[in-house]
């Protein structure tokens, strides 16, 4: 070999396997297919259809999507059966791609992409990345299918080459639950790749006809029944009329009786979601950003949402200030860096938003701050991506 010429070795693929339709709401499974495309990476995202959820575009990155067969579990049927019965279908696919692909690195979310990527690897678990996005409590869990999932994670986590999470508190609950040393599992705020920043769009000014003069308060994501979404948007209706309320939500679950509730006076509602690449337009367009979420306890996933909530990390990038469920993680975040305020009940949720009104350019020049020390992704993904460069060596 000629001095001083170069041999540049190509990176292997990379697989991520997550599940499930609704990956365009969760920013930190997009920023990590992102940021390992632009550092030379292949990926290739392992996901399911599911209405009402947008497939996730990548344009410009080498980055394949591949949509798992599925279909939807009967009305009163237990989805984790569901899940289990698909398994069976996505082996033989899986295990094929990896044969052919020779993927350096499998990133298995959630319990059932953990149990996926082990099986697509024949076990190899020092290929094997998991992302714990939701936390699962065996005490808590009454399908029997989720218990073998559940039981399944604990041991193939316990093996994997690295584990990841959002947050220290998740973390601790994680290591507590599955046996796992709290030192090794790694953080990632479920956050968008790329810098926080105060562009402001007329996306939802020209999309719903808002005007300039009013300030747009913003609820977007997705809106689970327990949370209380109909009672928020049925207050907003008591609002000040200089407001305007906007519901951005995708077709799913409940979604249209909660667009029904708009009368397009005080609340708004989008006719449908939008692809992740339109989101930072969607956020940018308002003034203040909603999450609330419930209280319960014993629903300790929930409970312990801080880092893990995506609309809260969007919110924050572009700048809004933040009306948050007072949960203990959350009231931390908006006390620290006086980016917005923690509410135990609808009532509060106005008085906050004056509060915010009052004083708008500080509250987001707070939220930026807070993104950029909390949720920043480049910052937590770095040590990351080490770890994941010599998996793949």
């Amino acid at each position: 070999m000629k001095a001083g010429r170069s041999i540049s070795r190509r990176l292997p693929r990379v697989a991520i396997v997550a599940p499930w339709g609704a990956v365009t709401i969760i920013p930190t499974i997009l920023g990590v297919v992102e940021s390992l495309a632009d550092h030379g990476y292949g990926v290739d995202l392992y996901v399911t259809h599911e209405d009402g959820f947008p497939h996730p575009d990548f344009p410009g990155r080498d980055v394949r999507v591949i949509l798992l067969a599925s279909r939807y579990y009967q009305q009163g049927g237990d989805r984790w059966h569901w899940r289990w019965q698909f398994i069976s279908q996505w082996i033989p696919l899986l295990v094929h791609q990896d044969k052919r692909e020779h993927y350096g690195c499998w990133i298995g979310c959630d319990p059932f992409g953990l149990i996926l990527a082990n099986i697509a690897t024949r076990g190899e678990s020092r290929r094997i990345v998991y992302f714990s996005v939701e936390l699962y409590f065996m005490r808590s869990l009454h399908s029997p299918y989720l218990k073998v999932a559940k039981l399944l994670e604990r041991r193939f986590s316990q093996s994997a080459a690295l584990t990841i999470t959002q947050d220290e508190d998740r973390a601790a609950l994680l290591a507590w639950e599955n046996g796992l040393d709290v030192s090794q599992i790694a953080l990632l705020p479920n956050a968008a790749l790329g810098p926080a920043t105060i562009a402001r769009s007329n996306y939802l000014r020209e999309w719903l006809g808002i005007a300039d003069e009013r300030p747009i308060i913003l609820y977007t994501g997705t809106a689970y029944a327990k949370w209380p979404i109909r009672e928020l948007i049925e207050n907003a209706k008591s609002w000040d009329s200089g407001v305007a309320f906007v519901l951005h939500v995708p077709d799913w679950g409940g979604a249209p009786s909660l667009r029904a509730l708009a009368d397009n006076k005080h609340v708004y509602a989008t006719n449908g979601f939008v692809p992740n690449s339109k989101v930072p337009d969607i956020i940018a367009s308002a003034d203040i950003g909603i999450a609330l979420y419930s209280q319960n306890i014993a629903d300790l996933n929930e409970f312990a949402m801080g880092k893990s909530s995506g609309k809260i990390a969007r919110y924050l990038q572009s700048g809004l200030p933040v009306v948050v469920t007072a949960l203990p993680g959350l009231s931390r975040l908006v006390k620290k860096y006086r980016c917005g305020a923690s509410v135990d009940s609808i009532q509060e949720v106005w008085p906050a938003i004056c509060s915010f009104l009052e004083d708008l350019p500080t509250y987001s020049q707070n939220a930026i701050a807070c993104f950029e020390a909390e949720f920043a992704f480049d910052k937590y993904f770095a040590p990351i991506l080490e770890r994941i460069q010599a998996i793949t060596g």
